[in-house]
């Protein structure tokens, strides 16, 4: 009676202590790293430069695995953020330095430069680099796992990245080149005597495209022009196709399990032929030709230039 009587009271004191007395104990010999949680992210400022700059410079990036934002305004200077993102800043502070940063000015230019290390996924970071320019700035920007934030530019503008998507406002330019690979490119309004648009198993959507040739180049994925003006070449395989013509400047598409919807201008006149899996041209449109279930040549209000579509399993709709 009196032990169980004294192991009563004994469990009475630990519960009341806050310990649980069948409750195992940390293990002898462990250490605090054995029971440590990831702690929560922790943001750091690891560059800011600010240089004065002229209208008409060039911003040259060349860099990899950091998301890159160029904003825009009405300043006179470039200001250069690159700040680090961990839940192991020690390590990622490290990794930092060794891939050798450097931002500077140069013949009045600005440029961002930074190495490329081997085990990356050793390390678990993210960089972000954030410019403000300028409103009439170039742009020349390499980089490798980071997506590409471009607001309105006026300006030469060359983007090459590979698997990040590249999001752009308004651009007005001379020559717009935008190549990627596994990421999407998005616009809102591009102008420009050339346009290049390329990528692979991403899409391409832009809202509207002003250019004297104008081209996008893509792979299973879709191509969606909101409303395009100028002379136009349009590839893509296993990906639909969907634009609006704003001129009859010429329009040639190719693609292959994917079906392609042309919008036609008012008034337009184009010369058609088109070949698919299945034709359908719109009673609205005044065309004399030949239509058939897999075809469709004749000539558009008179004829023009000439409106080429291809597809190889798919439906083309022209209205």
């Amino acid at each position: 009676m009196h032990t169980f009587i004294q192991t009563t009271l004994l469990a009475i004191v630990f519960v009341s202590s806050g310990l649980n007395p069948f409750q195992d104990t940390q293990p002898v010999g462990a250490t605090e790293d054995t029971l440590e949680l990831p702690s929560s992210p922790d943001e750091e400022i690891m560059i800011s430069e600010q240089f004065a700059v002229q209208e008409g410079a060039t911003l040259f990036i060349d860099i990899a695995h950091a998301e890159v934002t160029i904003l825009t305004s009405s300043r006179t200077s470039a200001d250069v953020e690159v700040s680090l993102e961990s839940n192991r800043m020690s390590r990622a502070r490290e990794r930092f330095e060794r891939m050798n940063w450097q931002v500077h000015q140069e013949e009045g230019n600005i440029v961002v430069t930074a190495e490329t290390l081997r085990g990356w996924n050793n390390v678990n970071m993210d960089i972000d680099v954030t410019v403000h320019i300028p409103a009439r700035f170039n742009i020349d920007v390499v980089t490798t796992h980071g997506d590409v934030d471009l607001e309105s530019i006026e300006g030469e503008l060359s983007v090459v990245t590979t698997h990040g998507d590249v999001q752009m406002d308004d651009v007005m330019s001379s020559r717009i080149r935008v190549t990627s690979s596994h990421g999407d490119i998005e616009g809102r309004e591009l102008s420009a005597d050339t346009i290049e648009l390329r990528t692979s198993h991403a899409d391409i959507e832009v809202n509207r495209v002003d250019s004297g040739e104008f081209s996008a180049i893509t792979s299973h994925a879709d191509v969606d022009i909101g409303l395009l003006r100028g002379e136009s070449r349009i590839r893509t395989s296993h990906g639909d196709v969907d634009v609006a013509l704003a001129d009859d400047m010429g329009l040639d598409v190719e693609t292959e399990h994917g079906d392609v919807d042309v919008r036609l201008a008012k008034e337009a006149r184009m010369d058609l032929d088109l070949r698919g899996g299945d034709v359908d041209v719109s009673s609205s449109v005044d065309m004399d030709g030949r239509i058939s279930e897999d075809t469709a040549r004749g000539r558009i209000n008179g004829g023009g230039a000439a409106l080429r579509v291809r597809t190889t399993y798919g439906e083309i709709h022209v209205r």
